[in-house]
């Protein structure tokens, strides 16, 4: 499978909710930029449609776009895939963590190395099963979770099935820990 790519389209954010299971059930909102952070590293400010403020960091693609951030309670990570999802997508129980991709000897065959693990627990969603985005909402340990995306540039954020049966990945390459700070930053201020 090749490095996902990502497009612009509908992004499904649910930030504003507090449980996991009212966030499954709200249906898609959508994010409107407000401003800069004044703190920098590129996050931004916005509020969705129900009106809660957000800050976020776009990982910008070319076409398109992964956007992570913070709301009062929750981190969340939301993807704009255009390819096809080709393989199914992953089920609970989880396992989140950055990973380095590995090549088995066929050519073929992947498998990915955990280098840092997501020890909490997170909501995750296909708004859309024909294409490979996903999304994530983490309700605690929020500061737990951007640390795990931020150990994962240069590499993959994995989406793993315990049992092996489904994944998703994305490659991360601007996301890093100075962001990951200046999120916490911001959601101080929200």
């Amino acid at each position: 499978m090749s490095i996902r790519k990502f497009a612009a389209g509908g992004l499904a954010l649910f930030v504003g909710l507090a449980s996991s299971a009212a966030w499954a059930q709200a249906g898609e909102e959508r994010i409107r930029r407000t401003g800069n952070f004044a703190g920098g590293a590129g996050v931004l400010t916005g509020a969705d449609s129900s009106g809660a403020r957000v800050c976020y960091f776009v990982e910008q693609y070319q076409p398109g776009r992964a956007y992570i951030g913070v709301s009062q309670k929750t981190a969340f990570f939301l993807t704009e895939i255009p390819e096809q999802r080709d393989d199914a997508p992953p089920k609970p129980p989880l396992r989140i963590y950055a990973g380095k991709r590995q090549t088995g000897p066929d050519g073929k065959s992947e498998k990915y190395i955990a280098s840092k693990s997501f020890a909490g627990e997170a909501t995750y969603s296909v708004p859309n099963r024909e294409r490979a985005n996903f999304n994530l909402v983490v309700t605690r340990d929020v500061e737990g979770f951007l640390s795990v995306v931020a150990a994962a540039k240069g590499d993959f954020l994995v989406i793993d099935s315990a049992d092996g049966s489904g994944r998703d990945y994305i490659s991360l390459l601007q996301f890093d820990a100075s962001v990951a700070r200046t999120l916490l930053d911001c959601q101080r201020t929200l």
